[in-house]
């Protein structure tokens, strides 16, 4: 999981969350980068691009979410 103070600008962090498979009930699961592009500590907040889309805040919460490293398939 990533935290506000072990990130800094321009790293690259991980998203990965499961979808479905078009009109069916199957579920797999997706990978997307998201890129840091700034941090402010003052309101815990940091600017990240999701998949290379516009940049959005993300708050202390959201950002709990994106893993610092690439998830190891078994």
């Amino acid at each position: 999981m990533a935290n506000i103070k072990n990130i800094r600008e321009g790293q690259v962090l991980h998203d990965y969350h499961k979808y479905k498979m078009g009109n069916t009930s199957m579920m797999k699961e997706g990978h997307w980068t998201v890129k840091v592009i700034e941090i402010d500590l003052d309101k815990n907040k940091t600017l990240c691009s999701w998949n290379g889309n516009r940049p959005k805040w993300y708050n202390k919460k959201n950002l709990r979410a994106f893993r610092v490293n690439k998830k190891v398939n078994k």
